[in-house]
């Protein structure tokens, strides 16, 4: 699977803030030799990350490494993520997390956005199984280039 987004490439570091300058120079439209529009690159590219997830966590669904909802989590026993919607409740959210032992954890994924994964309106938590390497860790990494493209855009 591609670890790249599409389109001709340019080097900016993975970060709101390094793509809002590169934009605002000028810097990407003169890397990508093309007009700048009036696309908000910022706005585009974590859409493109979200929908790379989404897409990621949908095949594992359908090959069974991810399950969605707090009862089919505790039954799966250890998972390698868990995946809590903003919208959860925390106390829920804190239950669950101490019942199942997880290594990583993302919690910005909005309810609708984990649902469209399980073709339902909304889902709280989602769980990624506890597969060495593979579908599992795809997940993971595009779980964490989303966590740090957004992170370092709320510091800004």
């Amino acid at each position: 699977m591609a670890a790249k987004l599409p389109g001709r490439g340019a080097w900016v570091t993975a970060t709101a803030s390094a793509l809002r300058v590169a934009e605002e120079k000028g810097l990407l439209a003169r890397a990508l030799e093309a007009k700048a529009e009036d696309t908000d690159f910022c706005v585009l590219v974590e859409q493109l990350l979200v929908q790379r997830c989404l897409d990621l966590l949908s095949i594992g669904r359908r090959s069974g490494l991810v399950v969605g909802g707090g009862g089919k989590i505790r039954a799966a026993g250890a998972v390698s993520g868990l995946l809590v919607a903003t919208d959860a409740s925390v106390r829920e959210a804190r239950a669950l997390a101490g019942d199942i032992p997880h290594d990583w954890r993302v919690d910005f994924f909005a309810g609708e956005e984990l649902g469209s994964v399980f073709g339902r309106d909304s889902i709280a938590f989602v769980a990624v199984g506890d597969q060495p390497g593979g579908q599992a860790e795809r997940i993971e990494v595009a779980c964490r280039r989303l966590a740090g493209f957004r992170q370092n855009e709320s510091e800004d």
